[in-house]
């Protein structure tokens, strides 16, 4: 009978019960109305066990290798695979939170940022409201930060009739993959909602066309209900409509 050593044993069901925990946060707080400090603090703690278990495990690859214990060695293996997961999968959102303003309202017009209609309504009782600026970030510094961490992002100045525009702007965010919830050609708006894979986060968009002296100007304005850092993804969804529109995919 094959026999595997208690210690690598423990480090199989500490790995999986690793990604249990990882996996609680994200899904408990979509599914189960978890708080979503509790959910991120069971994140952090998958990460920083993962990194423990991962730690244990190496070792005992070592210890397995010199004492032959094939068997051992491929479960620890694994458990060190398994057990770097959460970090692997964090990594990208430490690395984007630390090299990001901790915004969550990214506007083509600072000055004067499209308005929330629709979408007003829905972020009812959500942390963030969807007023431009608050009192952690008044409006000037939010401008302030917005240009400066993203000078790429401009209005988009098009030849199209406000009518089209307002159109291509909904088929625009359709393929990318957002809820639709408004569209007003009187008003030259259109207004769209994704939520995220993880946690289940939903975000606003909304989509402004004016007249201009050779056309219309296209504004565009993303902004998260919780959180204080948005970790880029605003600016990211703005630039890509951008990219999209003017490409005219």
């Amino acid at each position: 009978m094959v026999s595997i050593n208690f210690s690598t044993k423990t480090l199989m069901v500490g790995s999986f019960v690793t990604i249990l925990i990882f996996l609680s946060g994200p899904f408990g707080y979509k599914y189960l109305g978890m708080g979503l400090q509790s959910s991120l603090i069971a994140v952090l703690i998958a990460v920083f066990s993962g990194v423990i278990l991962s730690i244990s495990a190496g070792l005992f690859v070592f210890k397995s290798i010199r004492n032959s214990m094939v068997l051992d060695r491929n479960l620890c293996l694994i458990s060190l695979v398994v057990s770097l997961l959460p970090l692997t999968i964090m990594t990208p959102q430490i690395v984007a939170a630390v090299s990001v303003p901790p915004i969550h309202d990214i506007s083509t017009d600072t000055q004067t940022p499209p308005s929330f209609v629709e979408a007003k309504i829905s972020r009812r009782g959500a942390q963030n409201d969807s007023e431009y600026g608050n009192s952690a970030w008044p409006a000037e510094r939010l401008a302030a930060a917005t240009l400066s961490a993203y000078p790429e992002l401009r209005p988009i100045n098009s030849s199209l009739e406000r009518s089209e525009a307002v159109e291509k702007s909904r088929e625009v965010l359709q393929s990318m993959g957002l809820e639709i919830i408004s569209v007003d050609f009187e008003a030259g708006r259109v207004e769209a909602v994704e939520t995220s894979f993880w946690f289940g986060f939903k975000d606003d968009i909304v989509v402004r066309a004016r007249e201009a002296p050779s056309g219309v100007r296209i504004d565009i304005r993303s902004k998260s209900r919780v959180g204080q850092s948005d970790l880029g993804v605003n600016a990211k969804r703005v630039s890509a409509f951008t990219k999209k529109f003017t490409s005219g995919n």
